[in-house]
């Protein structure tokens, strides 16, 4: 413990002179500490971004040019370890309020981040529900996609959102199949988890009980357009399987408005649980895969590529508006580009 205090103090010292003359980087030797689980030596402050790297950020982001000046880079040697820990910090406001959102890069622990903090240096959890999906197993990284502009996937999505029915093109009709089936799924998946967080209030269970039956309603509707990527075999057991878990959450939903809570989410944790995992790694298909691994790779050809980071392909709005939404994945991938040095 002493050494950690020992090292905070240095820090804020080292810090104190190199921020003073930044206004966007005050406070970021705090950030620093709270971001980077490890006792922190020495710190060093890259140069400011040059025109090129610049304009590959802007490109490969989508981060509005006005932020470019709240940008800050910097690399932290931390104790134990000889090789640097990078991290990124960028202003960004939402909803009328200001946050500075950070993000890191250990050689040891990984991706660290991204955390929005206040003027003050300390964590906030405004976005924690947003910001959850670029952490952990399954988060939303950087891949050789992200180093694509990203204005050519939003162009993509937008040329595929547009449309309430599917174009006369082949290769346009399965882009638009493979990406509102993404969205549904999608849809399915965020409302049974919302079902989980509601459990303790049984008003809003119920409310999103009939949520979760109408999204796997319409995606048991949506089965129909499957056909231009499954076998007919293929297509008539995903039915049965869209079948099965609407009838569960139906079930759920009516154990529900007799008010047996307890019961209602036993279906969705269990029997709907085990009929989504049935679906997903059903293999008895024409790829000889798992059926959501199969189906992510079809998407993916269509071109809508992991670590694009844009909302409807693979970031999620949660509680966002689509355009806020975009603002904060935006920042997310800016950061992680920064600390990865995937710009310079």
């Amino acid at each position: 413990m002493l050494a950690r205090t020992s090292a905070i103090v240095f820090l804020s010292a080292l810090l104190a002179p190199m921020l003073a003359p930044q206004d966007a980087g005050k406070g970021d030797g705090e950030r620093l500490k709270r971001l980077i689980p490890v006792a922190i030596e020495k710190v060093e402050v890259h140069p400011e971004l040059t025109a090129l790297p610049a304009s590959k950020l802007l490109a490969r982001s989508g981060l509005d040019s006005t932020t470019l000046p709240s940008l800050r880079r910097y690399r932290a040697h931390v104790a134990g370890d000889p090789r640097p820990t990078e991290a990124a910090f960028l202003d960004l406001t939402l909803r009328g309020k200001k946050y500075r959102l950070g993000a890191a890069v250990s050689p040891v622990k990984g991706v660290l981040g991204p955390t929005l903090f206040d003027d003050f240096g300390k964590p906030v959890a405004d976005l924690d529900r947003f910001l959850s999906q670029f952490k952990g197993e399954g988060a939303v990284r950087l891949t050789d996609a992200s180093r694509e502009p990203v204005g050519d996937a939003v162009k993509l999505r937008d040329a595929v959102l547009s449309l309430d029915e599917p174009p006369a093109k082949k290769d346009a009709r399965m882009r638009w199949v493979l990406l509102r089936h993404h969205l549904a799924m999608r849809a399915v998946a965020e409302r049974n988890g919302l079902v989980l967080e509601a459990a303790q209030e049984s008003e809003t269970l119920n409310g999103a009980l009939r949520e979760l039956v109408s999204s796997l309603e319409q995606l048991r509707e949506f089965t129909a357009h499957l056909k231009l990527v499954l076998e007919p075999k293929e297509v008539g057991q995903y039915r049965a399987f869209t079948d099965e878990g609407h009838a569960l959450a139906a079930k759920a939903l009516a154990l529900a408005l007799e008010s047996k809570r307890e019961e209602a989410l036993a279906v969705v944790r269990g029997d709907l649980a085990m009929s989504c995992g049935r679906c997903h790694g059903w293999q008895e298909n024409h790829w000889k895969k798992p059926l959501g691994e199969a189906m992510r790779g079809q998407l993916e050809q269509a071109g809508f590529k992991h670590g694009y980071f844009v909302v409807d392909m693979d970031v999620r709005r949660v509680d966002l508006e689509p355009e806020s939404a975009q603002a904060v994945a935006s920042a997310v991938k800016a950061a992680l580009l920064m600390a990865h040095g995937a710009v310079d």
